[in-house]
């Protein structure tokens, strides 16, 4: 236990005594006039328990402008604009840099363009916004502009099938009787490959640049790596893919293949629901908390969060902004900087 992690009583009484003891006598009695403290010295004691109280909570910030029904999922491009999945009124919107509503893409429905309970989105590259259409089996693809450019189906059995090319643009028939499985977090990597999570079968699916299933990642097959509630999944320095398995109470790791690397934090990240990567720090998002880890699985420390309501997603913005989303409010903080490992 540090002292930044002290209960604040326990932070009073070791400061008062730290004090009693600098004010005693050379025999190591205290003065008699010492022997209670003056009320500035008190005061002192006071605010530096509350310093010690305050240092590990993550200081926010409301971006006013827009409120969600059922907010599910934030991202951020490289030009600055926030996408936030909300699926209380099946859209995605997306802000300006400063929280303004830049435009609303979807709406309720099965057809192009719309959605059921969009329950992830990524807009890492800048070029294409991947939106995971939880409800109606499908990964939706939009350009930069949100013209619609095609739907990624969720396959029936899951194995993956290099021959089979499994997308399907505009006019290409009944998406919805092929899919099954239920998205509801996707993320990209630089080389174009997708991955997302299937939370009704507690896998990652990948998907190559020719978007054809390339793996599925963490079945039951998958030994250690084998997953029991993924909820979200990040993309780290090279192509490395971070799952936040809130059955596992861990963050598992695996490299662009599939190939699992290592798990941190088993058993001790309970009610994991986020999980972003930035700074060479990997950041576990909790109801109302954020552990922060290295890439290799070093603990840092937590950092709380004084939040109305429970967090649902974090993002990273291009200029150092950690974003935070409850299911009705956005927030953001500049990146905490973890201490040395």
């Amino acid at each position: 236990m540090t002292a930044d992690t002290l209960p604040l009583s326990l932070v009073h009484v070791f400061l008062l005594t730290a004090w009693t003891l600098a004010a005693c006598s050379p025999s190591g009695r205290p003065e008699r006039e010492l022997r209670d403290p003056p009320r500035h010295a008190v005061d002192t004691l006071t605010h530096a328990a509350d310093a010690l109280r305050h240092a590990d909570t993550l200081q926010l910030e409301v971006i006013h402008g827009t409120t969600f029904a059922d907010a599910r999922a934030v991202a951020a491009d490289p030009l600055g604009f926030i996408y936030v999945a909300d699926a209380g009124r099946h859209v995605v919107v997306k802000l300006s840099a400063r929280g303004a509503v830049e435009s609303v893409i979807g709406g309720p429905g099965s057809r192009e363009g719309e959605f059921d309970e969009p329950s992830g989105v990524e807009a890492t590259n800048g070029l294409v916004l991947f939106v995971a259409d939880a409800n109606n089996r499908r990964i939706q693809r939009f350009s930069r502009s949100n013209a619609y450019l095609g739907s990624i189906p969720l396959v029936h059995d899951g194995r993956a099938n290099p021959d089979s090319r499994v997308t399907y643009r505009r006019g290409e028939g009944d998406l919805n009787g092929f899919s099954t499985g239920r998205p509801i977090s996707v993320v990209s990597s630089d080389s174009k490959e997708v991955y997302a999570i299937d939370a009704d079968r507690n896998i990652v699916l990948n998907w190559n640049e020719d978007l054809r299933l390339a793996a599925v990642i963490g079945d039951v097959e998958a030994g250690p790596g084998t997953l029991a509630e993924p909820v979200d999944i990040a993309m780290g320095a090279r192509s490395m893919v971070y799952v936040a398995d809130r059955g596992r109470s861990a963050v598992v790791v695996f490299d662009q293949y599939g190939s699992y690397v290592r798990a941190f934090g088993e058993g001790r990240l309970s009610d994991l629901r986020s999980v972003v990567v930035g700074e060479g720090t990997v950041f576990a998002g909790h109801s109302n908390h954020i552990s922060l880890y290295t890439t290799s699985g070093m603990f840092l420390g937590s950092m709380a969060l004084n939040l109305n309501e429970p967090l649902v997603d974090l993002a990273i913005t291009n200029d150092a902004m950690l974003l935070v989303v409850t299911p009705t409010r956005l927030l953001r903080a500049p990146i905490p900087v973890p201490p040395e490992p």
